[in-house]
């Protein structure tokens, strides 16, 4: 009788756990060569930096095509995001897809459609923010749970130039007005393209001698956040 016990857990537990790999999503971190981006010790870090590259692909291919510009991009999204019309369904890629896929079975980031700002990573953000006058202003918000998208986005427009160099605003923009958007999303109606990564060592970068956003190619030079391997 205890055999047959046995037997009977052991069979239902190798069930259950080919049950769990079949549903396990299977993602290609296709960006994994490219530097990380958070300092944090964090469970799903590996997720949120293929997370905010395949962002940045995807925004670099929609505002900027013909001459990546991350910079542009950033701008270009925000703006679109403040007004309500992201064009999802014409930007999204296959990798961001999986991506999406992979983020709601991680099942931490989001409670239903709204992001969890009790998971780490929001902490992790808000301690690491380059720009003092807006981590003031997250921090603010975050601590009287009154981080609101209709609140936050008016600022975070503002210097969302600085995307480009900071990695932790860059990983919220991605997180609260990309990811989180695809929620209300119907996927299957995402137009088709080829599945292919931004080449970011191609990406123009800031004139240095001149005061305007003006672009000059880069050559042979890393990808404008390479050197912030935090």
């Amino acid at each position: 009788m205890k055999t047959t016990l046995k037997l009977i857990v052991f069979v239902s537990l190798f069930v259950l756990a080919s049950c769990n790999k079949g549903s396990q999503v299977n993602l290609d971190y296709i960006y994994s060569d490219k530097p990380d981006l958070l300092s944090c010790d964090l469970p799903n870090k590996n997720l949120l930096k293929e997370a905010v590259y395949s962002f940045e692909a995807d925004i670099t291919a929609q505002y900027s095509p013909d001459k990546p510009d991350l910079r542009r991009a950033y701008a270009s999204f925000m703006a679109t995001a403040r007004n309500k019309r992201i064009p999802y369904l014409e930007m999204i890629s296959p990798q961001t897809i999986k991506i999406f896929e992979a983020m709601k079975k991680d099942g931490t980031l989001y409670n239903g459609n709204a992001l969890n700002i009790n998971n780490p990573v929001l902490d992790c953000i808000s301690q690491n923010i380059k720009d003092k006058g807006f981590q003031t202003t997250f921090n603010a918000l975050l601590s009287t749970n009154s981080l609101r998208e209709d609140i936050i986005i008016p600022p975070l427009t503002a210097i969302s130039r600085n995307m480009l160099v900071d990695k932790y605003l860059s990983t919220y923009a991605a997180l609260e007005f990309y990811y989180k958007g695809m929620h209300a999303i119907d996927l299957t109606k995402v137009k088709g393209k080829p599945e292919a990564k931004v080449d970011f060592n191609k990406t123009p970068k800031t004139a240095p001698s001149s005061g305007t956003n003006r672009v000059t190619p880069a050559s042979n030079e890393k990808a404008p956040h390479a050197g912030h391997n935090h």
